[in-house]
């Protein structure tokens, strides 16, 4: 561990991004020329950037493209085979959305021109700004208390209540919001 000082506020959504969320803003952004997609791929269309922001033919992603149209199953599941990439065009996705500047240039994906504290629109937390939203002020492993073991079996007490992992969570992923929330809701 070390020490940081978090000079400015941030906002962190309480769940994550689940397989509806990112299906709906990537149909928004599909139907505004952002990205270009494919029954496979999920592709950049900014800056001249193709880069793929998500896996669509993976057998462990939950979202499907035909026609022209998004759509997905479980969807108050977390989305899943979205790559770093498609999380900031998600970000940027969201601040066009809402008129506000993109953090990322695509072209070379530096957050404000490596200034990411003073980004106007929506952007990525730092490593620091998200451990610091999950650990909710505690000192301990987890926002309810140490690792009491470090397998999947027997199960964590404090992990099972906190979230899904391969000691209780069937080797699948889970709807958002179903564990204990931190401190910090």
């Amino acid at each position: 561990q070390h020490q940081v000082t978090l000079t400015h506020g941030i906002y962190v959504q309480s769940t994550e991004v689940t397989n509806w969320q990112y299906m709906e803003l990537a149909q928004w952004a599909y139907d505004h020329g952002y990205v270009t997609a494919t029954s496979a791929s999920l592709r950049d269309n900014l800056d001249g950037s193709t880069q793929e922001l998500l896996d669509l033919d993976s057998i462990y992603c939950e979202l499907d493209f035909s026609g022209g149209v998004f759509s997905c199953v479980n969807p108050d599941h977390p989305a899943k085979e979205v790559t770093w990439y498609g999380s900031a065009a998600y970000c940027d996705w969201l601040s066009l959305q809402q008129d506000l500047p993109r953090a990322y240039n695509h072209g070379t994906w530096q957050c404000n021109g490596g200034s990411p504290y003073t980004a106007a629109g929506y952007r990525l937390p730092t490593e620091a700004e998200w451990e610091y939203a999950c650990r909710a002020g505690s000192t301990t492993a987890f926002a309810n208390g140490p690792i009491t073991q470090l397998s999947c079996s027997p199960i964590d007490p404090n992990l099972d209540q906190m979230g899904w992992y391969c000691g209780n969570a069937g080797s699948w992923t889970h709807p958002a919001a179903q564990k204990l929330p931190n401190a910090w809701g």
